[in-house]
């Protein structure tokens, strides 16, 4: 695909690292995720930071090293994931603290189970797969057996809906491609990131 190429590119400076960071993940930025992970060096958080002020996107560090793991994630899609009765009782069903499920109090639990694991003290915590938009029931069927044979490999492992999961993909492929080409027409990550985003809703 042509995003390949743009990505193997040798990067010539930090603009190139933030430009991938964009593209691939539109499907957070266009609201087709809810969220993602990724790391940067903390110029490449501070960059992103000012890139989403004023959108619907925010950034929360997860873990702090010599490189940062942040949450890009849109307030709006999160919230109504952790609305779901059956997100709720999955969480519950870790039993590891998660009982009030407002986002602050639901990242209050995950950044703290998140840094144990990355600092090799914890088990990885598996409801990041909920948080990153997977679905539910391939997220249970991975921890209970991670070895299972999955129907289809992709942005996460398929082991129920394939057509479903399939045409999520494609679609996420082809938003990535869209920005990708539409920066290599001379659009800035800026011009990108506001052309897809609603103002922020005004914080009383």
């Amino acid at each position: 695909m042509e995003k390949d190429n743009f990505f193997c590119k040798r990067k010539e400076g930090i603009e190139d690292y933030i430009a991938e960071h964009i593209c691939l993940n539109a499907p957070v930025i266009t609201g087709l995720k809810p969220s993602a992970i990724i790391t940067v060096t903390k110029a490449e958080k501070q960059i992103l930071e000012e890139l989403f002020s004023g959108t619907e996107i925010c950034v929360i560090s997860l873990h702090s090293g010599k490189k940062e793991s942040i949450l890009l994630y849109q307030r709006e899609k999160l919230e109504e994931l952790l609305s779901r009765k059956t997100v709720q009782s999955f969480l519950q069903s870790l039993a590891v603290g998660y009982e009030n499920f407002s986002l602050e109090e639901v990242f209050r639990h995950f950044t703290a189970r998140f840094a144990r694991y990355k600092e090799k003290q914890a088990d990885f915590p598996h409801e990041v797969g909920v948080f990153l938009g997977y679905p539910l029931r391939d997220v249970k069927i991975y921890m209970k057996n991670p070895l299972a044979k999955a129907k289809l490999t992709g942005y996460w492992k398929v082991f129920t809906e394939v057509e479903s999961a399939l045409a999520c993909f494609q679609a996420y492929d082809m938003c990535i491609q869209s920005f990708t080409l539409m920066l290599k027409s001379g659009l800035s990550c800026r011009d990108l990131v506001m052309a897809y985003h609603i103002k922020k809703r005004q914080v009383a």
